[in-house]
């Protein structure tokens, strides 16, 4: 898979279940994943062994691993591709005690490189709700543009937040 100084890429397995269950299910994340209630274990399993196809799924989930250590530590999303249009939406989840180390921002640079390389992608996008420094920031130090605010998009606990569309010609 695509490997830089810091991490690497690698398809989601079985092995990564406790973890997949650990951050789906934690509701710190559910702000940003537009999840409502728990997962269960079953269910992240059998999204674990979908066909990893993107061409099929027009979505795909790549384990973000320490080069030194193949540690876990996040996953990058691919989402709503669109293999005609060349476009695919990016969404990243670095795990707690791995945050603020550039792994984020090597992460979005290498998924760029496989989205041009394998993918033949022109554009990515990313939306951001916009009480999400961290995102904002890594997004923009990486080149993005804010494209558009979508008002009163996301509801999370009975308070509605607005949502930004980032967008990234490679």
């Amino acid at each position: 898979m695509f490997r830089g100084d810091k991490i690497y890429f690698r398809h989601l397995t079985t092995d990564d279940l406790s973890l997949m269950v650990a951050w789906e299910n934690n509701p710190e994340n559910w702000k940003i994943s537009s999840t409502s209630k728990p997962y269960t274990r079953s269910q992240i399993e059998e999204f674990i062994n979908l066909n990893q196809d993107i061409y099929i799924q027009t979505q795909l989930r790549l384990i973000i691993c320490l080069t030194n250590t193949s540690e876990v530590i996040g996953n990058i999303d691919l989402f709503d591709f669109e293999p005609e249009h060349k476009r695919v939406g990016i969404g990243i989840l670095i795990d707690n005690k791995y945050r603020n180390q550039g792994y984020a921002n090597q992460s979005v640079q290498l998924v760029e490189e496989y989205c041009k390389v394998i993918l033949g992608i022109k554009n990515i996008f990313c939306n951001i709700l916009t009480d999400n420094e961290l995102s904002i920031k890594l997004f923009e130090r990486n080149k993005y543009k804010r494209i558009g605010v979508k008002p009163n998009w996301h509801l999370h606990n009975d308070k509605w937040f607005d949502e930004f569309t980032y967008l990234k010609e490679i």
